[in-house]
């Protein structure tokens, strides 16, 4: 092995030795009134998709914003309709289409989350000061492209 392949796979190991330290921390799973991450995410998605249609979402434009199977996001939404943030409509145009919407509730949790984020990240960009934040969120946005360059490849 060349100095340069040791040098590479030392910083791999040390990212990965980072990155599970976030899981350790439990970072993930602060959750705001109970809901999973995955509930956060699928409601998110439905407020997207909502604001690209005013009839509301539908299940497919929602598995398409999460990049996930439709059962997958069928059964976020059953739990998220069974705690009130969301409502299923059939469409006026076309009855096989169920249109998805956040309730009052929805709206509600989603202004929750946002602002509970935004608190823990202002305080992350006080530890780190403006322009290391700054740096880090370059590093994850190349980061995910990179991520998402590789999803891309392994489809084609």
């Amino acid at each position: 092995m060349i100095q340069a392949d040791i040098e590479a796979n030392a910083t791999a190991l040390k990212l990965r030795d980072v990155l599970m330290r976030f899981r350790r921390h439990g970072w993930r799973q602060n959750s705001v009134g109970g809901l999973t991450t995955g509930e956060i995410i699928a409601l998110f998605s439905v407020k997207r998709a909502g604001e690209e249609d005013p009839a509301g979402a539908k299940v497919s434009d929602i598995s398409n914003i999460m990049n996930v199977a439709p059962p997958t996001v069928t059964q976020q939404l059953n739990n998220l309709e069974k705690q009130g943030y969301i409502e299923r409509k059939m469409d006026k145009e076309d009855r096989r289409v169920v249109r998805v919407s956040l309730t009052e509730e929805g709206v509600s949790i989603l202004q929750r989350v946002s602002d509970e984020s935004l608190v823990t990240l202002t305080g992350l960009v006080e530890h780190l000061g403006e322009q290391d934040s700054a740096t880090l969120a370059d590093l994850l946005a190349r980061v995910s492209d990179y991520f998402q360059g590789m999803d891309s490849a392994s489809v084609q």
